[in-house]
């Protein structure tokens, strides 16, 4: 009674530990997602805030060189308009072909002159004109500034505005075309995670947005991922345990199941389960056997005179035996008491079953001679299927057989 409390308190244990181990795996992996997901729209709300911080400060220095230029004249040294507004500006004649004549600061700006010629022409006189510079030299593709310009009659001013804005590390901003450009939404691409957000600014060819690209792979920290993982090592090992505990008891109920506890031997249960499948296939191939029931003689002395351990002891030595003689084709089982059966497929010529039995008389009797007991056997057969079909036709056989033997002291 105790031994199977203590079974139960194992077995118990065991589910706990089973149950815990695929929570701690659950919670765990559900925390990663989750901290994932989190990292993920912190990404998102910083890649969003950083374009349309971007967007805005760019609307706003070109409202403002928008501004000056506006109340500016001809007359408006280029010195004194690149200082109101703290940007290079640059003076070219309007005549075709000129260049940059008068530059606020360092050298001339790198602008696309046909485009900016083509938006003054489109322009009112006296208009600012808003142009996007490609950084690639492409009229499409994606830019880091833009161009102001306004033409004066005598000359045409040209003024920079850079894509300026503190971003987060790893955080790029550009100037895109809204033609087929997501917007307003964060999406992959390429690797990449991209947010886009439309300029109010009127430029003078198509419709632009400033977006901003990061990474597109989320990481945890590098305590998260150590908490993360210890929980889920933690889970899996008390999973692993709980169910290799499972296991071995399931094997071991089985084999308690279809083994007899003390010969190790097959049961009888089992023997008759294996030997019906064996029967069958003989049956349909045309095959041969013998079935021998083996009964260990004096065996009663044994227990009566020296003791169930002993007793017990000598049965063990008789399966060690029985184990020798037999081969790894042979069904071989404890049958009950002192009774083993053999049951032997490929036995052809009845003339070699006599000798079969001997050898396994001898086994049994030389294996438990070596264990210190003079026990001997007797073996009684059955052809399959001379005697009969089934295996209770063969047992009951051999059964007769045997006592035969017993009676005389020889294999029958």
């Amino acid at each position: 009674m105790a031994r199977d409390c203590r079974c139960c308190a194992v077995r118990f244990m065991r589910v706990v530990s089973l149950i815990a181990g695929i929570a701690l795996l659950a919670t765990g992996l559900a925390s990663i997602l989750g901290r994932r997901a989190d990292v993920g729209h912190e990404r998102d709300r910083r890649l969003e805030s950083a374009a349309q911080m971007v967007a805005a400060q760019l609307d706003a220095g070109i409202a403002r060189i928008d501004a000056v230029l506006a109340v500016s004249t001809v007359l408006t040294p280029v010195d004194v308009i690149g200082d109101a507004l703290a940007l290079p500006v640059c003076s070219v004649p309007a005549t075709a072909g000129a260049t940059a004549t008068a530059c606020s600061a360092g050298e001339p700006l790198a602008a696309d002159a046909s485009a900016v010629a083509a938006a003054l022409a489109a322009s009112r006189p006296g208009e600012p004109a808003v142009v996007v510079a490609a950084a690639d030299g492409r009229p499409d593709g994606p830019a880091d500034h833009v161009v102001v310009a306004v033409d004066q009659g005598e000359r045409q001013l040209y003024v920079a505005v850079a894509l300026e804005s503190p971003v987060p590390g790893g955080t790029t901003a550009q100037l895109v075309a809204v033609d087929g450009e997501t917007l307003l939404r964060p999406h992959t691409m390429g690797g990449e995670r991209r947010f886009a957000t439309p300029s109010i600014v009127e430029f003078e060819d198509r419709p632009w947005a400033v977006r901003t690209t990061t990474a597109a792979s989320v990481h945890l920290t590098s305590r998260e991922r150590w908490l993360a993982g210890a929980q889920l090592a933690l889970g899996a090992v008390l999973a692993a345990l709980a169910l290799g505990g499972m296991v071995a008891d399931h094997r071991s109920l089985q084999r308690r199941a279809t083994t007899d506890a003390l010969t190790r031997l097959p049961n009888r249960g089992e023997f008759e389960r294996r030997s019906a499948e064996l029967l069958a296939r003989l049956g349909r191939d045309g095959g041969r056997a013998s079935l021998m029931m083996i009964d260990l003689d004096h065996f009663k002395v044994v227990n009566d005179t020296i003791g169930h351990d002993a007793g017990d002891q000598a049965l063990v030595a008789a399966a060690e035996g029985l184990r020798q003689a037999v081969r790894e084709t042979d069904l071989v089982a404890r049958w009950g008491g002192d009774e083993f059966v053999v049951l032997l497929p490929g036995i052809v010529d009845a003339r070699a079953v006599p000798e079969r039995a001997s050898m396994i008389a001898d086994a049994i009797a030389a294996a438990s001679a070596r264990a210190g007991f003079e026990v001997t056997a007797s073996v009684g057969a059955a052809l399959f299927p001379t005697h009969g079909r089934r295996l209770e036709d063969l047992v009951r056989t051999a059964d007769r057989a045997m006592y035969v033997a017993k009676v005389h002291g020889l294999p029958s």
